[in-house]
């Protein structure tokens, strides 16, 4: 009988200590993202809360359907991560007349992370869309999760030549997850279930 108790406790323990997890994504669009290579863009994300524990596991931002409709030239589109909250929207940061010179490489706040490099040499015509997506590295998530901790993210965009949007879109996408952590109810039944495994060996002793 004893070691009948002993077996339901036991399997009461194993089965008893679950874990939660609250695994989410994201995808995040400015209401109106065209861009225009005589300018560069800033684009501010707020109201980003994330749970306690929970982190920023994998992220990506995407051009949907651009167009680079003149041949030959040095295209460069670039994308950074900024060190320094932006004004919240997606707002025009400056003018730098298709300077092919990323503009948030060095602008004086120091830190910003170059996400991506996009280039089309080839061009097109406005009939022809492309789509491409910069997926975030290591480096890129750990500042990442740094600066959500104040429920902001900033991007810098800077596009060199004949970049524009007719039909498409930027978006930020990520993925969180929280450690597993046991449940509530779980730690309970777990703990009752140690003591009794205890009380049952401290009367075989006896």
């Amino acid at each position: 009988m004893k070691s009948l108790m002993n077996v339901l406790v036991v399997t009461l323990v194993l089965t008893c200590v679950g874990t939660v997890y609250a695994d989410a994504s994201y995808t995040i669009a400015p209401p109106s993202s065209g861009l225009d290579h005589w300018r560069y863009y800033t684009w501010g994300i707020g109201g980003i809360d994330l749970p306690n524990g929970c982190v920023i596991e994998s992220a990506t931002i995407t051009y949907n359907n651009i167009h680079d409709w003149v041949y030959g030239e040095e295209d460069c589109l670039f994308t950074n991560l900024l060190a320094v909250d932006p004004i919240l929207g997606f707002k025009v940061a400056g003018y730098d007349n298709q300077s092919y010179i990323d503009n948030y490489f060095d602008d004086g706040s120091g830190g910003n992370l170059l996400i991506g490099t996009w280039s089309d040499p080839d061009g097109g015509t406005y009939s022809s869309y492309k789509s491409f997506s910069h997926e975030f590295g290591s480096e890129e998530i750990a500042m990442l999760n740094s600066s959500v901790m104040d429920g902001i993210v900033g991007f810098g965009i800077d596009p060199d030549c004949h970049y524009y949007f007719s039909q498409g879109s930027i978006e930020f996408s990520f993925t969180t997850s929280i450690n597993p952590v046991p449940a509530p109810g779980a730690l309970l039944l777990g703990s009752l279930g140690i003591v009794l495994v205890g009380s049952l060996r401290r009367r075989n002793i006896l």
